[in-house]
């Protein structure tokens, strides 16, 4: 309540910017969740700039028309929520939005393949890439997976599907987090309910090499 009437102060002054510094940090969940909602319709509705300090992802990707994340005082990345989350600049930005986390590994790229690991995952180049990628065979890359450009089954259905074991899952209602180990290297996706996983069965994934981001391992920014 005290926020709201923090908020309706300032409204009254009809500033031309306003100024929040987490102002839902100290808030429960669902109080937080019915603030966005009135902050970002008080946004649409008068039509003031905003500029919001937040360490709450969620906050950034639901509220923001434009997103600056900064790290140590520096600015990595600004762009509109969807250029964040899907041509992320450098690691730090791929791993600061998106829950789950996105999945990094270890990656060199050798004849039109990206190997994975100590070739734990072989996996094959969107044509369209592999021209713009020759110049990095050879280098040390890190391969960056969305949770959700992985599918799952419980059969072999793609010939680039490849086995792995289920050890843990967390259910979240309307999707399942999973996840998966294959040798060495464990793997987050998101998965329906309806696939119905559990802790030790034999299921096979498949990645959606498109959706996938490379960076140089050196420097961690984006090819």
């Amino acid at each position: 309540e005290m926020q709201r009437v923090a908020i309706g102060r300032a409204i009254v002054r009809t500033p031309k910017v306003f100024l929040m510094d987490e102002p839902l940090s100290n808030l429960d969940a669902k109080l937080r969740e019915e603030m966005r909602t009135e902050l970002a319709r008080l946004h649409l509705d008068l039509g003031f700039t905003f500029f919001y300090v937040t360490h709450d992802q969620i906050e950034a990707m639901t509220m923001g028309d434009r997103i600056a994340v900064l790290n140590e005082g520096r600015i990595l990345q600004i762009g509109t929520p969807d250029e964040i989350y899907n041509s992320p600049e450098n690691v730090f930005v791929a791993k600061f939005v998106g829950s789950p986390t996105i999945n990094l590994f270890e990656a060199s790229i050798e004849t039109s393949t990206l190997v994975v690991g100590k070739k734990t995952l072989i996996c094959a180049i969107p044509g369209t890439q592999r021209s713009s990628l020759e110049k990095y065979t050879k280098r040390e890359l890190i391969l960056g997976i969305r949770p959700e450009d992985i599918e799952v089954s419980k059969e072999k259905k793609k010939a680039d599907s490849f086995k792995c074991t289920v050890y843990f899952t967390q259910s979240m209602g309307v999707e399942d987090i999973l996840n998966l180990r294959i040798n060495n290297l464990v793997l987050r996706a998101l998965v329906p309910p309806k696939l119905l996983a559990r802790v030790g069965d034999t299921v096979y994934a498949s990645i959606n090499m498109k959706r996938s981001h490379l960076f140089d391992s050196e420097t961690n920014m984006r090819l």
